[in-house]
C-alpha cells in the first residue's frame, strides 16, 4: 500500500492507494486531492461504505486520546439522548469540560427553558459533573453558534486548544462546519447522517483559533447502526420537525413503522409526545395488533429495511413510571418521546442491543 503525505479533510484519515483500505483514492494528484473516495461518496451521493471501518480500533483510538496539557474539552451531547451520550471517562478532567448541548431546535418552540436547563443541570451531576458549564447550541441557530465561538475564542486566549469530543452522531462535525461558515471559511468537514463519518483526529483552523475534531465514540446501542443508508437519512432528518402528539389510553401502542411500537400499559388517559422525525409515520393501532402489524412491516420490507434482515430480532422493555410526574423516554439514535403525568406502566419494543433509557429528570 502506498500511503501519500497528506489526509483527507474530510474524515481526517491519511490517504492512500489501496483500495481494500479506509483512506482510498483512485487517482491521487498531490496539492488537489483532498477527499478520500469514501468521504467522496457521502458528500456526493448520500453513500456510506464502512466494509473497512473497525470498530474496535476506533474505540481504542478515542481511548488513545490524551487529554493532559493545555487543552479545554468541548463535550457535545445530543439533547433528545442526554444520558446515553454522557462519557463518564471525562469526569477525570471535568475541570477543563464544557457541555455542549446539541440540537435544542428539536425542542418545541414554547419549552421551558428555565426547567429544561435545571433538569439537564442535575443529570449531569448525578454523574458527577459538580457544577458543569453548558452551552446550548443547534447548527441551524446562528445566536448559539455565536455563543459557541465566543466560548472557543476565550480558550484560545489562554493559550489552550479546543477539542470537540462526543459519541456519534452528535452533531460535532456539524458545528465545526458552523463555525467555519460564521466566519465566512469553507466547510470542510464531511458530514452527514451516518455514523463513524469522523476516523481521525482532525486539526480545524478558523482564523488564529485551532479546534480539533475528534472519532465519534461508537456505541452498539444507537439503531443507526442497524438501518440501510436510505433509512438514517430518514430516521435523522429533523429539520423543520415537528412534535407528534397522541392521546391514548391503556391498551393502546403507537407504531413507529419497522422500528417497533411503544405500548401504553396502565394508568390514566394521558398525552404522549414523540420528538422523532416526521418521515416516520406514525400510527395508533390497539395493542393485540401491534405485534401482528411489525412482523408483516419487516416482512414486507415496506417501511424500514435493517441491514440484518431476515434475522433482525427485536426486544421488549417495560417501565414503571413516577406517575405523580412527566417522564422522557429516550430511544438511542432515534429519539425521545415525552410521558405527561397519570402514567404508571409502558412498554416500548425495539430491535435488539438499542437502548432504550428512561431519563430520570424529564427535560421536556
Amino acid at each position: 500500500m502506498k500511503s501519500y503525505n497528506s489526509k483527507c479533510i474530510g474524515c481526517g484519515i491519511v490517504l492512500n492507494d489501496d483500495e481494500s483500505s479506509l483512506g482510498y483514492v483512485p487517482n491521487y494528484v498531490q496539492g488537489k486531492t483532498k477527499y478520500c473516495q469514501r468521504c467522496f461518496n457521502i458528500i456526493n451521493y448520500q453513500k456510506l461504505c464502512n466494509d473497512n471501518l473497525n470498530v474496535d480500533e476506533l474505540i481504542k483510538n478515542f481511548n488513545d486520546i490524551s487529554f493532559e496539557g493545555k487543552i479545554h474539552i468541548f463535550h457535545i451531547l445530543d439533547v433528545l439522548n442526554l444520558d446515553q451520550t454522557i462519557i463518564e471517562k471525562l469526569l477525570n478532567y471535568k475541570d477543563k469540560l464544557t457541555f455542549v448541548v446539541n440540537r435544542i431546535d428539536c425542542l418545541p418552540k414554547t419549552y421551558n427553558a428555565k426547567v429544561t436547563n435545571e433538569y439537564i443541570v442535575k443529570t449531569l451531576e448525578d454523574y458527577g459533573f459538580s457544577n458543569p458549564q453548558i452551552i446550548y447550541t443547534s447548527k441551524n441557530n446562528n445566536s448559539s453558534i455565536k455563543r459557541l465561538f465566543k466560548a472557543v475564542s476565550n480558550v484560545s486566549k489562554r493559550k489552550e486548544k479546543a477539542i470537540f469530543v462526543g459519541h456519534t452522531n452528535v452533531g460535532k462535525s456539524s458545528l465545526i462546519n458552523a463555525l467555519k461558515k460564521l466566519n465566512y471559511q469553507t466547510e470542510e468537514l464531511t458530514v452527514s447522517p451516518f455514523v463513524n463519518t469522523t476516523l481521525n483526529l482532525k486539526k480545524n483552523k478558523i482564523g488564529n483559533i485551532e479546534i480539533i475534531d475528534t472519532p465519534g465514540l461508537p456505541t452498539t446501542s444507537n439503531i443507526l447502526n442497524y438501518l440501510s443508508p436510505s433509512d438514517v437519512k430518514k430516521v435523522t432528518n429533523f429539520k423543520n420537525n415537528r412534535p407528534v402528539n397522541f392521546f391514548l389510553n391503556p391498551e393502546q401502542s403507537i407504531m413507529l413503522e419497522g422500528l417497533g411500537y411503544f405500548t401504553y400499559v396502565a394508568g390514566e388517559q394521558a398525552n404522549i409526545t414523540f420528538y422523532m422525525s416526521n418521515e416516520l409515520h406514525l400510527e395508533r393501532v390497539k395493542e393485540i395488533n401491534a405485534e401482528r402489524n411489525l412482523t408483516q412491516l419487516i416482512k414486507n420490507k415496506t417501511k424500514i429495511n435493517y441491514v440484518d434482515a431476515p434475522d433482525t430480532k427485536f426486544r421488549e422493555y417495560e417501565f414503571r413510571l413516577y406517575s405523580s410526574n412527566k417522564n422522557n423516554l429516550s430511544i438511542d439514535g432515534l429519539g425521545l418521546i415525552s410521558l405527561n403525568k397519570g402514567m404508571k406502566i409502558i412498554r416500548i419494543k425495539v430491535r435488539e442491543n438499542v437502548g432504550v433509557n428512561l431519563n430520570k429528570y424529564a427535560i421536556i
